[in-house]
């Protein structure tokens, strides 16, 4: 016999595939779309889902790409939904914020990539400055002449 109570308590769907009186517990869950996995014969299925590569209501990975950080679904399970987060990529740092984009900062003159140049500004005894260090405004460090101190 089906166990469907059994299946439908875990938000899964029940299938006898032999209903023969002769065959019995054979009977097995399913993950429910979106959600995949693996069925176990007379046993809940293991159901993932990661909603960070699958579009539906609760999966944003376009609203981090599209913002130039990645997604990563901390916890797969069927059931835990809702707690994808957006993280800054290399070399940004920041703060992962469920649900949201993450804050990402760079300075690029302190990070030594192919747009950095704190080396060309210390070279000529002038300091790098990054005026707001969003990662999405690239090249946007300029060489200040260090204000000589005074006493």
């Amino acid at each position: 016999s089906c166990e469907a109570d059994h299946c439908s308590g875990s938000s899964q769907s029940c299938d006898d595939a032999d209903t023969d009186h002769l065959s019995l517990d054979d009977w097995y869950c399913y993950c429910n779309a979106p959600a995949t996995g693996t069925n176990v014969t007379k046993n809940l299925a293991t159901c993932t889902i990661d909603e960070c590569t699958y579009t539906c209501a609760s999966c944003e990975a376009d609203h981090c790409s599209g913002s130039s950080q990645s997604c990563d679904d901390a916890d797969t399970d069927h059931l835990s939904l809702d707690d994808w987060y957006c993280y800054c990529n290399a070399p940004a740092t920041g703060t992962n914020v469920t649900k949201n984009l993450a804050t990402c900062t760079i300075d690029e003159c302190t990070y030594t990539c192919a747009s950095c140049e704190a080396d060309h500004c210390s070279n000529a005894s002038q300091s790098c400055e990054e005026p707001n260090g969003d990662p999405r405004t690239l090249d946007d460090w300029y060489c200040d002449f260090d204000a000589p101190s005074k006493g």
